[in-house]
């Protein structure tokens, strides 16, 4: 990786809370290297979250979920980071007769790594977090206005001394959606400051024998939404116990930003849900006024709940199946097994099936259901006109009459 100087005074300052944060991390990862620590990511993640907010997340406009999967990916590279930098610090917790050093001389003993990983590296990622963030909106831009500049331009570095292999992309111009820019949309390397403009000026060949990007950099931003690729080497080693490691940081450090209608939703948010689920949310919190978060997305066959509901966890299912007795008799039993231990919630799509079964047939396999499943605490039924919750306890009469008042609103 290529070092960066600090851009800015505003980088300076985050740069003096990165000291603190990880003052605080390394104290925390002294005494128990069993875990991510919470301070060592932040110092890590913190400064390239800032440097995206030249996007922003506002989740009423076109963009939020890919600035949303922007900020998220950012949070991932942040943890591999976060997973390769204790690695290296834990070979000075001992001196070289093998005892365990004080926090201070492990303090002092870990400078150089420091330095490395929290400065100087830091910087570059800063910077070049900056870019891919600025190069992705200039690509949403133009995918919206194609029709009317259907090409784009590969433009020359604004860097003080560029680098001689990307002077070959220069001007290159091709087709908005041709292949070359799922590899050559800059940045194609740290701190690199070339640029791209559309255009209705006609396409040229592309020359031969171009280099290729930077590893962690062979991809087009504006799909992706990673400013750094898996071809990063902190992609490349699977540490021991990786996926608990991170499934267990996630839970702990959910990390939820409040939009504009109350929901709060976690960084770690799985974005192939998130449109569904944050409709969903917004309704439940300004017609039911129920507190609502969208919590996070475990990897790899962990339980994946959507929602704390008044900090209960509930799950989504939609109901689609002709066999109404079965779809959601099966739908109560797997996420019975499939949810945590103790109480929970449902939140269930009725919109499908409301106005093509019996509306008393519907509300029997519900509480017939609700009845036998002993754990789950609240639901919630929604169609395209309304939503209804009750919580355990509930009598058919109610289940009948509130999906009567549903029917009709639809």
């Amino acid at each position: 990786m290529i070092a960066g100087k600090a851009p800015s005074m505003s980088y300076r300052s985050i740069l003096e809370r990165v000291i603190i944060k990880l003052r605080i991390g390394l104290k925390d990862f002294h005494s128990d290297q069993k875990h991510i620590s919470e301070g060592i990511f932040s110092a890590n993640f913190e400064p390239l979250d800032e440097a995206a907010e030249t996007i922003g997340i506002r989740y009423n406009e076109p963009n939020a979920l890919f600035n949303h999967n922007l900020r998220r990916n950012l949070g991932y590279f942040a943890l591999r980071k976060t997973l390769h930098e204790q690695r290296a610090l834990t070979a000075m917790l001992t001196n070289a007769d093998g005892k365990l050093r004080s926090f201070e001389e492990f303090y002092q003993a870990s400078k150089s790594i420091l330095n490395d990983y929290n400065r100087n590296w830091l910087a570059a990622e800063y910077k070049t977090t900056v870019r891919a963030a600025r190069m992705a909106t200039r690509w949403q831009e133009a995918q919206r206005d194609k029709d009317l500049y259907p090409n784009i331009e590969y433009l020359p570095s604004r860097a003080a001394t560029p680098r001689e292999d990307h002077r070959k992309y220069y001007h290159v111009i091709r087709p908005v959606d041709d292949p070359f820019w799922d590899e050559h949309l800059p940045p194609n390397g740290w701190n690199c400051m070339c640029g791209f403009k559309t255009t209705d000026k006609a396409p040229n060949a592309v020359p031969e024998d171009l280099p290729q990007p930077a590893k962690g950099f062979r991809h087009n931003v504006g799909k992706s939404a990673k400013p750094f690729d898996s071809t990063h080497p902190y992609y490349h080693f699977h540490f021991p116990d990786q996926t608990k490691l991170i499934n267990d940081f996630k839970i702990e450090y959910p990390m939820y930003s409040s939009t504009n209608s109350g929901v709060q939703v976690s960084l770690w948010a799985d974005a192939f849900d998130l449109e569904k689920n944050l409709n969903v949310a917004e309704r439940i919190v300004s017609e039911l006024s129920l507190e609502v978060k969208i919590r996070p997305h475990l990897i790899e066959g962990g339980r994946n709940p959507e929602f704390l509901i008044n900090e209960l966890t509930a799950d989504l299912f939609t109901v689609e199946a002709s066999n109404i007795d079965s779809a959601i008799h099966n739908a109560f039993a797997h996420k019975r097994l499939q949810m945590p231990k103790g109480t929970y919630g449902l939140v269930i799509d009725l919109t499908f099936i409301i106005n093509l079964t019996p509306t008393e047939a519907i509300a029997r396999r519900l509480y017939g259901s609700w009845k036998a499943n002993k754990r789950c605490g609240r639901m919630v039924i929604f169609t395209k006109n309304s939503i209804i919750t009750w919580e355990k306890g509930v009598g058919f009469a109610e289940i009948l009459d509130g999906l009567k008042i549903a029917k009709g609103s639809n």
